[in-house]
């Protein structure tokens, strides 16, 4: 199921439909998802060039604990956190 998704204006997230609440989000061209400097989750930006960050994000459930994803995060120098989708 598509719907629209509020954190960012024109976004949208696709629900799979699983027990786990897989979804992928989908933002406008151009759009970034930068680190917050403390412990919220992104913050949304416009910018017509290239940064390095990036608007893909894709919310992906798999037989793992939280331990281990944020070991696999550490590993790879990957910024992870527990973001709540349910509005």
């Amino acid at each position: 199921m598509l719907t629209g998704f509020g954190p960012y204006k024109d976004s949208y997230i696709v629900w799979m439909g699983d027990d786990f609440g897989t979804a992928i989000e989908l933002y406008p061209c151009g759009t970034e998802m930068i680190p917050d400097t403390g412990n919220g989750q992104s913050n949304f930006v416009h910018n017509p060039s290239n940064t390095g960050f990036t608007a893909t994000h894709a919310a992906i459930s798999i037989e793992r604990t939280r331990e281990e994803i944020y070991e696999i995060a550490k590993e790879h120098g990957w910024r992870a956190l527990v973001a709540s989708r349910w509005f």
